[in-house]
């Protein structure tokens, strides 16, 4: 349900990657990555007329797919900070509703005191087990802003690249204020 970004085979058997694509662009607005072996890495005008946002090539590189993924983060503006019409759709019962949103908030200081000490300690571990008990509550809450953000930390913090984490610490915590802040402003 919480799709941000799709990668998309160009050549597939059936419907191509072409076609794939412009279905899902006019049913859903989400960053679809082109995977292709031939060698250029720059979309075409066909590509951007289906809707592809970037191109990769085969053999995906690891690090040239965590480059991308992190640029397509810092586009944070086009996404939601909580999609309530999403998460209405999710959880059709009011009352559910009401009680996943009332529960973040119930240990939002317990949890922002975590957040806080694990990135003081600079270490990778804490800081990895902290972010990554927030990532549950974030793809329930259908807070798409902090929940791309959140991956990303945590795939970087998997390659050993604790700078990264700490570089963006700042921003997440923004971030899970802000949600904060919209979680109340729904909910009051």
């Amino acid at each position: 349900e919480n799709v941000t970004v799709i990668f998309m085979n160009l050549y597939l058997p059936g419907m191509s990657g072409f076609e794939t694509t412009s279905e899902i662009k006019e049913e859903k607005d989400v960053s679809i990555i082109a995977i292709t072996s031939e060698q250029e890495e720059t979309l075409t005008d066909e590509m951007i007329e289906v809707g592809f946002t970037s191109v990769l090539n085969k053999p995906l590189q690891k690090e040239k797919v965590l480059k991308l993924l992190t640029k397509l983060s810092e586009k944070k503006e086009s996404l939601p900070i909580f999609d309530y019409e999403h998460y209405k759709k999710t959880f059709k019962d009011v009352e559910l509703q009401k009680d996943i949103i009332d529960t973040f908030l119930s240990e939002e200081e317990s949890d922002t005191k975590r957040i806080k000490e694990a990135f003081k300690t600079n270490d990778k571990d804490e800081i990895y087990s902290a972010v990554h008990y927030m990532k549950g509550s974030f793809s329930y809450l259908k807070a798409t802003r902090i929940l791309v953000l959140t991956q990303s930390i945590l795939d970087r913090l998997k390659l050993d690249d604790l700078e990264y984490a700490m570089i963006h610490k700042d921003e997440f915590i923004k971030q899970y204020q802000e949600l904060v802040r919209e979680l109340k402003k729904v909910w009051s």
